[in-house]
């Protein structure tokens, strides 16, 4: 029989309470598939977001594009600048889930910036609206 093994580029990676969690993967038999805890990496700085923690996605995007928080921070503000620095819109925060849809409609095609910032850290993402 054969089996198929799938081939991760990288390790996957989960956040629980702030610590970052590898695992490598392992298949003793046709019934089971293990994951072991390759890497922890505790208490993540409180005063950074992990770059790896937040996605926006599709990348390039048209009229929506969605922001994944995997980071553990609440975000109390997040605007899209564009290429001169200029603030175009502001994302509302109050109800803001694991994953949102930024609607990108009311801006023309180019190339912006997302800053997004929790209480007392900061991250800052490009995107390219088509």
């Amino acid at each position: 029989m054969y089996t198929a093994i799938p081939n991760f580029r990288t390790l996957p990676t989960a956040i629980c309470n702030g610590n970052r969690y590898t695992f490598n993967i392992s298949y003793p038999d046709d019934n089971k598939v293990v994951l072991t805890a390759s890497d922890v990496q505790l208490a993540l700085n409180k005063n950074t977001i992990s770059e790896q923690s937040i996605w926006l996605y599709p990348n390039p995007a048209n009229s929506l594009v969605t922001l994944r928080n995997d980071s553990g921070h609440v975000f109390i503000e997040i605007a899209l600048f564009d290429i001169n620095g200029r603030k175009v819109q502001t994302v509302e925060t109050s109800e803001l889930t694991r994953g949102t849809e930024i609607n990108l409609d009311n801006i023309p095609s180019g190339v912006y910036f997302v800053k997004i910032k929790s209480e007392n850290a900061s991250l800052t993402k490009r995107i390219l609206k088509n």
